[in-house]
């Protein structure tokens, strides 16, 4: 493996109530994730980016958000106390 491969890999995060929940390869998946715990959110994890497409949140901030791409970006749901990051990535 080459060091632009490693480079690329990138890895969702997605937390709840401050503990780790799952942990996916977003190059090895293309859909959402249910996340059914303080509240339902749907995460969906593809090569590119990761969204939150639906959740039962009274703001829905979550979901307006939109798509983040990078390392180190978040997206946040306080009243389902769910979080969901990119790691992985290199920085330049």
């Amino acid at each position: 493996m080459g060091r632009n491969a490693a480079a690329q890999r990138k890895t969702a995060v997605i937390e709840v109530d401050g503990r780790e929940y799952a942990r996916y390869a977003m190059d090895a998946l293309d859909r959402p994730v249910q996340v059914d715990v303080n509240g339902h959110n749907a995460v969906e994890i593809a090569r590119d980016y990761v969204c939150v497409v639906s959740a039962d949140c009274p703001n829905q901030l979550d979901v307006r958000q939109g798509k983040i791409h990078t390392s180190g970006q978040i997206i946040v749901c306080l009243p389902n106390k769910m979080t969901v990051r990119i790691e992985g990535e290199a920085k330049v």
